[in-house]
């Protein structure tokens, strides 16, 4: 897979495949359109998982370009070295010196992070093993990691093929409009059953759901055409 030259740290593409586009097709007719008017989508997926879930981590609440931005101006082996980026997270902890960009919440996520893989609790391998539950617990033990964070991990970080990303609101606008719901008329408990449920209905092809629903939500409520 081709390395992506706009971001400063290694990624490859992932498509949706033509199989998994006829599955969820079968799973909702609906997307027959999208897929038509859309091809079959691409994901930019970490080539490294550490380095994956620490850029995650420091995405959270910021546009795709401001966390670019700022990654491009931290010493590299903050991406690649835990032992790195523990100590430059525990002496702004202890010290309270701004040495990285980022609040005190977020610098306390990634110096937990950094910990379970010095201390070997953590490390690719281990977590590439996991189920994709098994991550979420794991991941979730760490306090400023939530399930929204976790389902962008698994997409981008793991590659997973089946994760509908339920707690994502563009992707709860997209199910809205491909679903003919209205948000503002469903309690959150209302909401979470319903996409539960229609999670359960595009698995095992969750993730080509999420994107297009991404993708959907963006032209206006306006089903293509075939």
């Amino acid at each position: 897979m081709p390395t992506t030259e706009d971001t400063p740290y290694a990624t490859h593409v992932i498509r949706v495949s033509a199989a998994e586009a006829q599955l969820l097709v079968q799973r909702d007719a609906r997307y027959q359109p999208l897929i038509a008017h859309f091809g079959l989508l691409e994901r930019t997926v970490h080539a490294d998982i550490y380095t994956g879930l620490v850029i995650t981590i420091m995405g959270q609440q910021l546009s795709n370009k401001a966390r670019d931005g700022i990654i491009a101006k931290l010493p590299p082996q903050y991406l690649t070295d835990p032992e790195a980026l523990h100590e430059v997270c525990v002496r702004s902890s202890e010290n309270g010196e701004r040495l990285l960009p980022f609040a005190r919440t977020k610098i306390s996520t990634l110096e937990q992070v950094t910990a379970r893989f010095c201390s070997g609790q953590w490390s690719a391998a281990k977590l590439q093993a996991m189920t994709p539950e098994q991550r979420l617990a794991e991941l979730c033990s760490v306090k400023g990691i939530g399930p929204w964070s976790v389902n962008m991990i698994e997409i981008m970080v793991f590659g997973d093929p089946d994760c509908f990303a339920l707690g994502d609101y563009g992707v709860q606008q997209g199910w809205a409009m491909l679903t003919h719901r209205n948000l503002k008329k469903l309690s959150k408990t209302q909401l979470q059953s319903s996409l539960t449920r229609y999670a359960r209905k595009v698995s095992p092809v969750g993730t080509a759901a999420t994107l297009y629903l991404w993708a959907f939500k963006d032209i206006e409520g306006k089903l293509p055409q075939a």
